[in-house]
């Protein structure tokens, strides 16, 4: 197991901007009997790059019983982490539920978003920045849009889970936490192909 501090769900941290570590590992909701895990790779400008992994459960407990090192990566995003973390304007619970000790990034010599408008490309902490045109983004945010740089917010991260992991959606949507009609919108976008 890493070198981790167990928080668990019900133990709430503090979570301002501030409070926030690189490491950080977090549960969210997807519905009400189903949670998502990620972690916090680097705080930026924007929020906080985050990767997140494909395990979902109806425990916050199940990231605990696997070693996070072997865990697949779906995609990494950048966070929108005070409507998330901090204020927690929207209902799905978001919490960070365990510290990593001397995390170290295994992302952070590689570009991980990228911006289409501005042209640029970043890693998570956006030290290294590297110029794009915007053709070479349109490509890359076609196959991969995921990539794209600006804050993720709930109904994004959903949006991304559609695309890359449909089966968690083939239920009626029932138990969203009011992402419903959100589901019901997209879903012919993501599974009628």
């Amino acid at each position: 197991m890493e070198n981790i501090i167990i928080l668990g769900w019900k133990k709430k941290p503090k979570t301002l901007y501030r409070y926030l570590k690189n490491g950080d590992i977090f549960a969210y909701q997807i519905r009400e009997d189903l949670f998502g895990f990620g972690r916090i790779l680097a705080k930026n400008p924007w929020g906080a790059s985050a990767e997140f992994f494909d395990l979902f459960s109806s425990s916050t407990d199940a990231i605990f019983e696997k070693e996070i090192k072997q865990l697949e990566t779906l995609f990494i995003v950048v966070l929108d982490v005070y409507t998330l973390f901090q204020k927690k304007i929207l209902l799905p619970e978001w919490r960070v539920i365990a510290r990593s000790k001397n995390f170290v990034n295994p992302y952070e010599n590689q570009i991980t978003s990228i911006s289409s408008t501005m042209c640029i490309s970043h890693n998570p902490n956006f030290q290294i920045e590297q110029k794009i045109t915007q053709e070479e983004a349109i490509s890359i945010l076609r196959e991969s849009p995921y990539k794209e740089e600006y804050p993720h917010g709930h109904s994004d991260i959903l949006i991304l889970l559609m695309w890359c992991h449909k089966e968690i959606f083939q239920t009626p949507p029932t138990g969203y936490l009011g992402y419903e009609q959100l589901i019901t919108d997209m879903y012919p976008k993501y599974f009628c192909k």
